[in-house]
């Protein structure tokens, strides 16, 4: 039977054969694509019919995985009669599979340039051929990690791309989601995803994934560069730097907001005094900055602006 409402099982010859067929039918559409993308259905657990259930070694390895694993070969196999160039990227990491050796080792024999894996669940280990814990890259050179950056500190960024780097990962992608976990304080569609928070995380997430050695440090002097120039002080790139933290402090829940942050648009509880103590020191900072700045600086002060008077708008100013 099927694991749940929302899956299918991978088992199924009928169900296989449904499955080649409908992507053989996209490519035969879609003959330009590049490969496809395909999300496992593990997030709504394993599937428990007879066959899947089945044991396949002492260590908890289930046939489900396998029958997965085949499946996407066929899938490909299919595919690549007519259309050699398309690329497969496959999601990996999911409970599941916590304690299925087998199933890593099969991806570790699947080494077509072709396929690649995102790791979904911030592992960094995943279980070794008898079920210890190995360093997720030992499973494929083409093995990205999918990380929520957009919600998370800067420094947690460059620390998880260092590590990423130094550990052999093929890549790094970091979620940009408007309106979830983001900091958005925008109630119309489409959201302005060229502001803050989501211009600096995405500038510090291309400059770590392309050097992958940068200390925070240097992640804060290229931000400096990037958005006020040489001429711009120091302390305006400290000073975006820590309003993006304000925002996303904001969006979850921190000062009392709405715990469920930009899911709710904000706007219903206040910001606390002390983040609008804040803003005005920044506001400061900028007036004294404005006189004779060049365009670039200009740009980047308009862009923290922007972000605070929304913050104003957006939300309640009594603490």
């Amino acid at each position: 039977m099927d694991q749940s409402e929302e899956s299918l099982c991978p088992s199924n010859s009928k169900v296989r054969q449904a499955l080649i067929q409908y992507y053989k039918e996209m490519f035969e559409a879609l003959p330009e694509a590049d490969g496809l993308y395909l999300e496992s259905a593990d997030e709504m657990g394993g599937c428990q019919c007879s066959v899947c259930s089945k044991p396949i070694d002492a260590f908890g390895s289930k046939q489900f995985g396998q029958a997965q694993l085949s499946l996407i070969q066929e899938i490909m196999h299919e595919i690549w009669r007519d259309h050699p160039q398309a690329r497969l990227a496959y999601t990996v990491g999911y409970n599941p599979h916590g304690k299925d050796p087998a199933y890593y080792e099969a991806i570790r024999q699947m080494r077509d340039p072709r396929l690649e894996w995102m790791e979904a669940r911030g592992s960094w280990e995943l279980p070794g051929p008898k079920g210890e814990p190995w360093p997720a890259p030992y499973f494929s050179r083409h093995l990205m990690g999918w990380r929520y950056h957009d919600d998370k500190p800067l420094e947690q960024l460059v620390s998880d791309i260092n590590r990423m780097g130094k550990e052999g990962w093929y890549g790094c992608i970091s979620t940009f989601s408007p309106g979830f976990s983001s900091g958005s304080f925008y109630k119309n569609i489409p959201l302005p995803t060229d502001q803050l928070p989501y211009v600096l995380t995405y500038f510090a997430h291309r400059e770590a994934t392309w050097e992958p050695a940068l200390s925070t440090e240097e992640m804060r002097q290229r931000v400096q560069r990037r958005f006020f120039g040489k001429e711009g002080s120091e302390q305006l790139g400290k000073d975006l730097w820590n309003l993006r933290d304000l925002i996303l402090a904001a969006s979850s829940g921190v000062w009392g907001l709405n715990p469920s942050g930009a899911w709710a648009y904000i706007g219903c509880k206040p910001v606390s005094a002390e983040a609008l103590a804040q803003m005005d020191q920044i506001k400061q900072h900028i007036a004294q900055a404005q006189a004779g700045a060049s365009p670039k600086t200009l740009e980047g002060l308009s862009l923290m602006t922007r972000a605070m008077d929304d913050i104003r708008k957006y939300c309640n100013k009594k603490p």
